[in-house]
């Protein structure tokens, strides 16, 4: 319990002390937990700020969204519409490419129409004057023939004076021909060239733009930021005013006055927790110090008590030794019926002079237990009915003293008048050496004793040395006088002791009410103490946040003057950027004049270099034209040649042939004229249709041409459109994307889009709401370091406060129950031990020497403390003087535990007891003592003996034998 209570002090102390911390650190979290709270708010605040902001710009962004989609619908659809009329040119252009491969081919076919009339009007030239020459007779046929012959001539002229103007035309067309392709090519070139310049001014004219773009995009920038600036330091000028006047108004708190009050209160209710800390710490040394003499009075208390126990133990023993040395029970009834029982023995009249105990008691021995008589005569009747033991009887005598040279008789060292006569011939001498040189000049009847016990007579000498000569009778008498007065003493300081303890018991009461007195002051201090300290806490946090607020506005003042400063420099970089923009504003105008003065040249040249390579291409195409027209003339006029070359040839021989042979024959050549007419009003009709052929294939090139040309510049068109729409596509993407990652930014603000959009106004713009969230980021930066567990740190802290108040409160109800239940058990624990102590101790010394018919057996206590203390047993069986347990035979030992067994029985009898052969190591005698014993107790406590002796199995109420079988 006492380790109990001082672990519960060590717990105590340590949850004050952590109770303490636990304070100051919920003190910490407090302010922190405001500061989270606050950084919270404005955090709050700043999330709402950014998600307007953020829907800010989507709108703006969506609003361009919006615009750049119509205009990309605009584009598209005049994309569209020139797609339409380049497809239609497209259509168009291939119609006419097949109606020119149409044309191209029907004129092919008109001119070889043309070409095979021709030969059929030739072949019917031909077969009219073979049928005139056959038709008529030799004359004829040889007329016809000779006229065929001159008409073929005449054709072979005629086709050859054709040939020889063609072959003419031919040789004019070629130079020609050459001239209008390198005039082709050249107009071609120059058209090329000018294509490129106009590419070039173009690309020029792209740079230009995009570097213009700058400075007007810069200026636009700039006169937006100027405008910005100045409404901002405006404003600023505004916020400065308000700052100063702010910063102005700001003087000493009011509540530094009742700080001030709540501080010297504070004072007092220290001062007063001190002067109370020092009655309770004077107060637990005083109780401390009134506990150590207590603990030392009861100590001294315990030491008495068990010193009277152990002397009232002492003289049981020594009274039980002497009433036994005095004789048996026999003895003594017969001398109480003889009225001598409280009879005077020897022993008790005679006080031997120190250190002569053990010669009076070897010299007289049993005469010691001799009853004092007034006559010898007058006891002699009472011997009559003394048959068994042993009686000595001895008168009152008075011997004359005679002078002797051989020494000090021992009777002068004797006080009592009844053993002078017994010791009136025994002389004292103090060393051997002495008795030795008496011994020689003694008579018969004369000895000499040494204090050492040594008696020696002329011719003998006794020593006594198998006996316990120090519990004689002398010195068992002379100490129970020592012991009688011991115990007088003791009693009396006993007495004195327990007055003392009773003082400090009152005493440690008063102490003890005085300190739950002090502990109740102390408390209702340390509440006040703490609700001064809160109150104090509270004006700190006050005039904190008061000066906070103060310092919070002079820092802000000297932002917004900083800020001021900054944007006013800012403004002046602007201004300074904005003229230079202007500047180079200035220059690029010039610049975009001389572009355009260039384009229109580059145009022009490129619309004549292009007019130019149309006419010579369509000059070329005509010249090519006409170079295959004549190409195809020529041969097939050659082919013509040919064949009235043959013909006259043919002719020749035939004229030749009609010559030879004239024959006449039937004339044809009516059926051949009228075909002959038939086919050249056939060729007649087919040139007719070669000429409109020739025109409708010219007619068909040209608006081919004509076609193409527009589909150029249609493409170009196009392209121009393509690259606009290219880039407003590239902005619409860039304005889409931008709005998809401001949705996810006002997501990522724990609010959505729709709900912004709805809490935001029509005229709600940018620049206000930049504003207020960045006086809303300096005010969450001048919060400074924040702790945001703090607020659930600060629950959690303050609930293990309140278990460890609960736990403080537990551990000192502990500490007062396990101090009243420690001095409770301390003060039982002493009166149990005490009284079994007691108890046992009574009937161990009158057991043990009913066991050893004699001798004497105690407990007595190895300790002063009787809540520390050992027990040792001390047994002296009768003529030992043992100073170990060692010394003890088998037997003697077990009849001590016997002894020792029997007493506790008699303090907590058991329903029974069994003894496993503890007679074993007993010899005779002692079993019948034992038996005895056994026989005495077994009215109380039932015995189940093992035993082997006869002895102890006569004594027994019932026997049972148990028999082993061999095997």
């Amino acid at each position: 319990t006492e380790s109990r209570i001082q672990r519960t002090q060590e717990n105590l102390e340590r949850l004050t002390d952590i109770r303490d911390e636990l304070g100051r650190q919920l003190g910490r979290l407090e302010r922190q937990a405001k500061a989270a709270e606050k950084y919270a708010e404005y955090k709050q605040q700043e999330r709402q700020l950014t998600a307007e902001l953020l829907g800010l710009q989507w709108r703006k962004y969506n609003q361009s969204g919006l615009e750049q989609k119509q205009v990309i619908g605009d584009l598209e659809i005049e994309q569209e519409k020139l797609n339409a009329q380049r497809s239609a040119c497209d259509t168009a252009i291939e119609k006419l490419r097949v109606e020119f491969s149409q044309s191209s081919d029907a004129f092919n076919q008109i001119q070889a129409n043309y070409y095979k009339i021709g030969g059929e009007v030739s072949r019917l030239e031909q077969a009219i004057e073979h049928s005139q020459q056959r038709a008529q007779e030799l004359t004829k046929d040889l007329q016809e023939t000779e006229h065929n012959y001159t008409e073929a001539e005449q054709h072979l002229a005629s086709d050859r004076q054709k040939v020889s103007g063609w072959e003419a035309e031919f040789a004019e067309l070629k130079p020609l021909l050459e001239a209008a392709a390198e005039a082709d090519k050249a107009s071609t070139a120059l058209l090329q060239s000018a294509e490129d310049a106009m590419q070039q001014w173009q690309q020029s004219w792209d740079e230009f733009n995009v570097k213009a773009a700058d400075p007007r995009q810069q200026a636009e920038v700039q006169q937006s930021r100027i405008q910005h600036l100045e409404q901002l330091l405006s404003r600023l000028q505004v916020r400065q005013e308000d700052l100063f006047s702010e910063a102005s108004s700001f003087q000493a708190s009011p509540a530094e006055e009742e700080m001030a009050t709540i501080q010297a209160l504070l004072a007092e209710a220290e001062l007063a927790r001190e002067t109370l800390v020092k009655q309770g710490e004077h107060n637990s040394s005083e109780i401390q110090a009134l506990r150590e003499r207590e603990k030392t009075t009861n100590a001294e208390y315990d030491q008495a008590r068990t010193t009277q126990q152990a002397l009232k133990g002492r003289q049981v023993s020594l009274e039980a030794l002497q009433q036994a040395a005095m004789g048996d029970e026999s003895e003594m009834k017969w001398l109480a019926d003889k009225g001598l029982a409280k009879a005077p023995r020897l022993g008790d009249s005679l006080v031997p002079a120190k250190g002569w105990e053990l010669a009076v008691e070897t010299v007289l021995g049993s005469y010691l237990q001799a009853i004092s008589v007034d006559t010898i005569a007058d006891s002699v009747d009472l011997l009559k009915d003394f048959n068994k033991g042993e009686l000595l009887l001895v008168s009152k005598g008075a011997v004359g003293s005679s002078a002797s040279t051989k020494g000090r008789p021992l009777s002068e060292l004797v006080e009592g008048e009844s053993a002078q006569s017994l010791l009136s011939h025994v002389y004292a001498a103090e060393t051997l050496a002495e008795a030795l040189k008496l011994q020689s000049s003694l008579s018969d009847v004369e000895s000499v004793v040494t204090p050492e016990g040594i008696w020696m007579g002329n011719n003998w000498l006794r020593v006594a040395r198998d006996k316990d000569a120090s519990a004689g009778f002398l010195q068992r008498k002379q100490e129970l006088e020592s012991i009688a007065e011991k115990l007088t003493e003791n009693s009396q300081t006993i007495e004195c002791l327990e007055a003392v303890r009773q003082s400090n018991e009152q005493q440690l009461h008063k102490l003890e009410e005085q300190r739950r007195e002090i502990a109740t002051n102390t408390a209702q201090q340390q509440q006040n103490y703490a609700e001064l300290r809160s109150k104090l806490s509270g004006f700190e946090v006050q005039i904190e946040q008061y000066r906070a607020r103060r310092q919070r506005a002079e820092t802000e003042l000297a932002d917004v003057e900083q800020q001021a400063k900054t944007e006013q420099e800012n403004l002046s970089t602007a201004r300074s950027v904005l003229e230079e923009s202007i500047h180079k504003m200035e220059a690029d105008s010039q610049q975009r004049d001389a572009l355009i003065e260039q384009r229109d040249q580059c145009r022009a040249k490129l619309d004549e270099a292009r007019n130019q390579a149309n006419q010579d291409s369509a000059q070329y195409q005509q010249l090519v034209m006409r170079e295959g027209s004549l190409g195809t003339q020529l041969g097939s006029v050659k082919e013509g040649i040919q064949r009235l070359e043959n013909q006259v040839e043919r002719l020749q021989e035939r004229r030749d042939q009609l010559r030879a042979a004239f024959v006449i024959k039937e004339d044809p050549s009516e059926s051949h004229s009228a075909e002959l007419e038939k086919v050249l009003a056939s060729r007649l009709a087919v040139e007719e249709q070669l000429t409109e052929a020739k025109q409708t294939v010219d007619n068909t090139e040209h608006r081919m041409r004509e076609q193409e040309k527009l589909r150029t510049e249609i493409e170009q068109q196009v392209q121009q459109i393509q690259g606009k729409l290219e880039q407003e596509r590239i902005s619409a993407q860039e304005v889409a994307t931008l709005s998809h990652t401001l949705e996810t930014q006002i997501t990522d603000q724990q609010t959505t889009l729709e709900d912004v959009l709805k809490n935001l106004d029509e005229d709600a713009q940018i620049v206000d709401w930049e504003e207020q969230l960045q006086l809303l980021s300096n005010r969450i930066q001048r919060l400074g370091p924040i702790n945001l567990a703090a607020i659930d740190e600060y629950k959690l802290e303050s609930e293990r406060k309140d278990y460890l108040d609960q736990q403080n409160a537990e551990l000192e109800n502990a500490l007062s129950t396990l101090m009243s239940a420690i001095q409770k058990i301390d003060r039982e624990t002493r009166s149990r031990f005490k009284d079994t102590f007691e108890f046992v101790n009574t009937h161990i010394q009158e057991l043990f020497p009913k066991l050893f018919g004699g001798g004497n057996a105690y407990l007595e206590m190895t300790g002063d403390d009787l809540l520390n203390t050992g027990v040792a047993l001390m047994a002296r069986p009768p003529g030992k003087k043992n100073s170990s347990i060692h010394m003890l035979s088998g037997g003697e030992k077990a009849l001590t535990a016997i002894a020792m067994v029997f007493s506790i029985f008699k303090l907590n009898p058991a329903p029974f007891c069994m003894l496993d052969e503890v007679d074993a190591p007993l010899d005779d005698a002692n079993v019948g003592r034992y038996a005895a014993m056994l026989k005495e107790m077994s009215s109380q406590v039932q015995f189940i003996c093992i035993s082997h002796n006869k002895i102890a199995m006569e004594v027994v109420n019932q026997l049972m034998g148990v028999t082993m079988h061999e095997p």
